[in-house]
Formats: structure tokens, C-alpha cells, sequence
């Protein structure tokens, strides 16, 4: 799971929360912030193949666009304000591991940090790609943290990597970048950045708990240096966020030791305040006069939300708490546990392959349902799928796809057709009504072997199609014993 905040936003469209938790990245939206329900919980991308980074949100007026980090880099898609029906997936910045997004009309920008340092892409109010990715900054150092915002026609990004001294910014105005690295006097571990007219204001978490609160102008230029806001008496402060509240800057940052949320305007127009509770890191966001404050415990089923509200000097706090269940959840699980299986199952045929014979190595497919395998004996393929039974009990479809020797073919279900077929010569021909008889106690067989009911078999010369149903997984072992066993088998039948 992530270590930073929850991605956030609240506007006329209501309240919309990304995180990263046990299933994955989700988003999740309400009508308004005082609704009690969510109108939709939605797990993104496919399951187990993403990265530990909070996804990146940009609200359209039609549907937000969500960011979020898989195996393979940073993808993006449209999500629907009302159904949160999740639109084409798109990959944009292949090898992204973290990712920050921001936009102004039809204009956007998602940054993200790879192996090699800091990319970006400019994208469309549909998240396609308006160009192709380019490199920012080339540095590689892991730990970095960003945060972006739009000030006037450019894209900002400001960046830190924890325990290194000093923070950098990034400016995309149309095809000029401009990348500019300031020196601080101690290790940085957080920043959060919001812009407001002509200025940027800029939070930076210093090592040992400090914050300190900067200004740019244009092109990242420093109008004011990072300087202490909270007094020399205020307790060391982490998870620092940044916010415009009409008329000035204010900043919120985490009292760690007793979990207070510290509330404090950067021009000492107003006086500082304190609410009671705050546990981790949180988003922070200002809306019709009032300060918000938001957290997101991730949980097995999606997370825990606490929301707190009050006006921008302290006044009428209200703190709301909503659990956050994921719709799909229980598939979504399955879906992890078969990737996690196969993916095993992968890396014991690779093994036995051996690691200089690349060509034979098993391949997880993207979605983490099928593993497929060209060694000396032929291919194979193994797929499963998360279903129900008629009676509606949970359960797994098992598919095994073999072709021995050198056919390159795989065998696939056949179509209605060709069953039809196939019955009609079944039949009219003994022989063929035999050897079906003994593939399908040759299957049930097998299917007992792993405790599983056997469902389709066909067989063609030297492939096989064979469908069971599982409650369960068997044991990685098992399952590749089980798997020889039948590719041994099968070469033996007529």
C-alpha cells in the first residue's frame, strides 16, 4: 500500500477520493461532501499488477480522469461522474512508478518518475496522449514524491526525494521545459504545491518534522524562499498540505504525537487553530468558505474515509466517517489470488526451463488470468476465471489448452457449429461416441485428481481443450504436478 495521502478533490461535481489499498488502486465519488453514501467504489486497472503509488485525479466537467502505476508504467482513464462506469485504459508513460496529473480546460499534463529520473506527457481532456513522453530530469534516485498544479498556461511540477537536501521544479509551458533544482539547508521527506493566480504556493516536510512554506512565480521562479509559518514553539509537524482560502495561503500539517491536525494561515492574518484528531496523512482542500481534511485508511474490503469540515478560522468543526466497500470486491480478491498462483505456477516451469532458455519461459498474460508455455513437449495454456456456480456459490473456471509436438495452434472452444457438428457425427458413428466416452472418464478422472468437477473436453489429434470447475485453487505444486501429469497422459491416448 502507498505511504503518502489519498488523492483528492471537491467542487461542483461533489467529492471525489483515489487511493491505493489491498485490491489495488480505486476511486470513489459522492454527490456532495455531506452525502453519507458513495455513489460508486471502483477498483482500476488489473489486479496485482499495480505499483504501491496513489493515483493521480483530474475532474472534467463530464468524467474524472484517473492515473494510476502498473508493472508496465503509468495508465490513464475516464471515469464516469454518475455510473463510474471506467472508460479505454490507456498506458502513457511506460515504466512510470509514481505519477502526478494535472490539467486547465482541454489542456493536461501527467508527470511521473521512472528508473531513470522524472517524464511527462501531455494529454486531453480524454486522457489520450498529445505527445510523446519526454524526459525532465534525468537522476536516478528512488524516494521521490511530487505534486502538480496549473498556473496560468503551465504545467507545474514540484518534486522532492526523500533525504536528499533540496527540492526541484518543473515548468511545461506548450514545447518548453524548464527544469530548475533548489538547495535547502536539510533533508526534504514530503511536498504538497497549489497555485492561485500568478503564484504557487509550495509545503515542504523537512526531515525531523519541520515545514517550511515557499512562493513561485512563472516558470517556477522563487518569489519567496522556503520559511518557517508555524511558530518556534509548534511540535515537529509532518504530512504538510497546502491550500488557497480566498484571500491567502493557509497550511495543515499532522502532529504525529498526538495526532492533532496543526491549521495555520501563511500571512498571520488569521489565528492559527488545532483540530483534535488527525491519524495519518490526509488531502486537504478548500471549498464555499470551508477547510477540509481528508483520510483513507485502506482496508481488505476498500477503506475507511474520515472526512473533517470547518470554516477557514476554526469554527463549527463536523468530522464524518465512512467505510468505503469496493463493488466487485470479492471477485477482485480472486482475481488477486489467481495472478499470485500462476504467477508462482510461471516461476516454477521457469525453473525447470531453465534461465538462459528465455524462449521457454512461462508468460503471465496483463490480467493475470492466463500463463502460457512453449517448451519441448508443445504449448500449453492455463486459464482461469473467477464465475459462479448455477446455485450461485463462488467459484474458479479452470481451462487447459494443450497442443503437443509442433503445432503452433492452440486449440480454442469450438463454436456453436462446429459442437453441432461434432454431436451429428457422435451420433451416427460408434467410434466416435467411444473414444468421447473415454476422454470424458479420462477427464472426470483428472478433475477428481484436483478435487474440481469437469466440465467441456475436446480432443483433436494431438491437442486438447479441458474445462473444470473449482471451488479453490490447489497448491502451486499440486497444480504443476497435476499439469504433468496431464500433458503426460495425453500423450499417451489414441
Amino acid at each position: 500500500m502507498s505511504e503518502g495521502p489519498p488523492a483528492g478533490w471537491l467542487g461542483t461535481r461533489g467529492l471525489a477520493v483515489a487511493w491505493h489499498g489491498p485490491l489495488g488502486p480505486a476511486v470513489a465519488r459522492f454527490e456532495s461532501w455531506s452525502r453519507e453514501a458513495p455513489s460508486f467504489v471502483r477498483a482500476l486497472g488489473h489486479a496485482g499488477a499495480d505499483r504501491p503509488a496513489t493515483p493521480a485525479l483530474w475532474a472534467r466537467r463530464d468524467h474524472l480522469l484517473v492515473a494510476w502505476c502498473e508493472e508496465d508504467g503509468a495508465w490513464i482513464a475516464p471515469v464516469g461522474w454518475d455510473d463510474g462506469a471506467v472508460g479505454e485504459a490507456r498506458l502513457v508513460l511506460p515504466g512510470a512508478r509514481t505519477v502526478a496529473m494535472v490539467g486547465d480546460g482541454e489542456r493536461g499534463a501527467l508527470f511521473g518518475a521512472d528508473a531513470e529520473g522524472l517524464v511527462h506527457v501531455a494529454v486531453d481532456g480524454d486522457g489520450r496522449p498529445r505527445s510523446e513522453p519526454a524526459r525532465a530530469v534525468a537522476e536516478r534516485r528512488a524516494g521521490v514524491v511530487l505534486s502538480a498544479t496549473w498556473l496560468r498556461d503551465e504545467a507545474l511540477l514540484i518534486h522532492v526525494h526523500r533525504g536528499a537536501e533540496g527540492w526541484g521544479v518543473v515548468s511545461v509551458r506548450g514545447d518548453a521545459v524548464t527544469a530548475v533544482d533548489h538547495r535547502t539547508g536539510g533533508a526534504c521527506e514530503a511536498v504538497d504545491a497549489r497555485a492561485a493566480g500568478s503564484r504557487t504556493g509550495v509545503v515542504l516536510e523537512r526531515a525531523g518534522g519541520g515545514v517550511r512554506f515557499a512562493l513561485l512565480g512563472p516558470e517556477g521562479k522563487v518569489i519567496e524562499r522556503p520559511h518557517a509559518v508555524f511558530g518556534p514553539t509548534a511540535p515537529p509537524l509532518v504530512s504538510p498540505q497546502v491550500v488557497w482560502t480566498d484571500d491567502d495561503w493557509t497550511l495543515l500539517a499532522r502532529e504525529p504525537c498526538d495526532d492533532r491536525l496543526w491549521v495555520h494561515p501563511a500571512s498571520h492574518r488569521r489565528e492559527p487553530f488545532e483540530l483534535p484528531r488527525c491519524d495519518g496523512p490526509f488531502a486537504a482542500a478548500y471549498w464555499v468558505q470551508h477547510l477540509f481534511a481528508l483520510e483513507l485508511d485502506p482496508t481488505p474490503e476498500g477503506g475507511e474515509m474520515r472526512l473533517w469540515r470547518c470554516t477557514r478560522d476554526g469554527a463549527s468543526p463536523q468530522q464524518r466517517i465512512t467505510a468505503l466497500r469496493i463493488e466487485g470486491a470479492p471477485t477482485r480478491r480472486r482475481r488477486l489470488e489467481v495472478r499470485s498462483t500462476l504467477g508462482s505456477l510461471a516461476d516454477r516451469l521457469g525453473a525447470a526451463a531453465g534461465y538462459r532458455d528465455r524462449a521457454r519461459r512461462p508468460r503471465l498474460s496483463r490480467d493475470g488470468g492466463s500463463l502460457s508455455l512453449h517448451d519441448e513437449r508443445g504449448r500449453l495454456r492455463v486459464t482461469v476465471e473467477p464465475g459462479a456456480k448455477d446455485d450461485g456459490a463462488p467459484g474458479l473456471a479452470l481451462r487447459v489448452s494443450s497442443a503437443l509436438g509442433d503445432d503452433p495452434r492452440l486449440p480454442e472452444t469450438p463454436s456453436s457449429l462446429v459442437r453441432l457438428a461434432r454431436w451429428i457425427r457422435a451420433r451416427l458413428s460408434p467410434a466416435v461416441r467411444e473414444r468421447e466416452a473415454a476422454d470424458r472418464a479420462w477427464a472426470d478422472e483428472l478433475a477428481g485428481a484436483l478435487g474440481a468437477t469437469a466440465g467441456r473436453v475436446e480432443r483433436a489429434g494431438a491437442t486438447l481443450l479441458l474445462e473444470l470447475w473449482l471451488e479453490a485453487l490447489p497448491e502451486v505444486e499440486r497444480l504443476a504436478r497435476w499439469l504433468r501429469r496431464l500433458r503426460d497422459e495425453q500423450a499417451g491416448l489414441d
